[in-house]
């Protein structure tokens, strides 16, 4: 679901000429990030081992902060069928 979010967003927030370079940068950067937090994943679960569930607490909070601070508006109206 937030891999579809993601793509609808550069829809309705980019214009048609940016999009297709915005979603290969989107591609690029969850492979990069999703990488690089499943290694620093492994040595916290090594180190904290069941208190790694507060840590996963923390960060859904700040997700679910950022998303509710940030106003985007759309550029074009979205398209309905």
């Amino acid at each position: 679901m937030t891999h579809l979010a993601a793509i609808k967003s550069i829809q309705l927030y980019l214009p048609e000429s940016q999009m297709a370079k915005f979603q290969g940068l989107y591609n690029g950067l969850y492979m990069a990030v999703t990488a690089l937090v499943t290694f620093i994943t492994g040595y916290l679960f090594d180190s904290l081992k069941a208190d790694l569930f507060i840590a996963m607490a923390l960060f859904g909070v700040v997700g679910f902060v950022l998303t509710f601070s940030l106003s985007l508006k759309p550029i074009k109206q979205p398209v309905t069928e």
